[in-house]
């Protein structure tokens, strides 16, 4: 009478780590870009709808551009990493504004 019940597995499970803050960054970056593309061209020009949505078109590729740099700072810190580790060298690490990066 003792069934198991099949359950997924969590991240931590099968040892994967869930969406890094700079590929949410990314994927918000776009997502706010279309929205806003698509609000600012459908509407009359001059308009506070038009000005909102180019706003939106504004910030989506500021923080699309702000995952892209923060993808990047991971690459080269993962970089860096390995060279270290594999010739036992000590290298310096970039200095990052920002910790959540």
């Amino acid at each position: 009478m003792d069934e198991e019940v099949n359950t997924p597995a969590s991240t931590e499970e099968k040892n994967q780590e869930p969406l890094s803050s700079s590929m949410t960054a990314i994927a918000a970056g776009l997502i706010m870009t279309v929205i806003g593309s698509v609000i600012s061209s459908n509407w009359a020009k001059e308009t506070t709808i038009n000005y909102v949505g180019f706003g939106m078109l504004l910030v989506g590729i500021g923080i699309f551009v702000f995952g892209i740099f923060g993808t990047a700072t991971k690459a080269l810190k993962t970089c860096l990493d390995q060279k270290e580790a594999s010739a036992g060298v000590k290298v310096d690490r970039p200095k990052t504004p920002f910790r959540s990066i």
